[in-house]
């Protein structure tokens, strides 16, 4: 699990993601498990769905196409930047709110419900716990 985390802190180092909200939402979604697959086709350890985030057969991403392939897929590197791009559709909504906003629909996907909202919280707990004991060792 050590070498899943730093691969996960690393790479997000690389997008310019704060490695601790992605590794909180790992942590979540997969136990920083890397085989892991859901009963909804999600897998890696940020639980992606290729056919979303990962590229097409012309290298394109696009999530709102549903044309991804899991071939030749890096789940950890897509997985991060699909937390980047729902940050980046949270911009503008207030730290809180943005960043809430984003773990709600990385959850869900298209609609926050009480369980994606609930699971925002936990990933906003955990993530403000880390940064917390992270500043108190400075």
């Amino acid at each position: 699990k050590y070498a899943v985390c730093e691969e996960i802190a690393q790479t997000s180092i690389d997008l310019g993601v704060d490695p601790a909200l992605a590794i909180s939402i790992a942590i979540e979604e997969s136990g920083l498990e890397e085989g892991l697959v859901s009963k909804v086709g999600a897998q890696g350890p940020l639980q992606i769905i290729p056919r979303y985030f990962c590229p097409d057969r012309k290298g394109v991403v696009a999530p709102r196409k549903s044309r991804g392939i899991l071939q030749g897929c890096d789940l950890t590197y897509y997985g991060v930047k699909a937390i980047d791009w729902f940050l980046k559709e949270y911009e503008g909504e207030g730290k809180d709110m943005g960043i809430r906003g984003a773990l709600c629909h990385y959850n869900s996907g298209t609609h926050c419900n009480s369980s994606s909202r609930a699971y925002a919280q936990r990933i906003l707990l955990r993530y403000r716990s880390w940064k917390a004991q992270i500043k108190a060792r400075k």
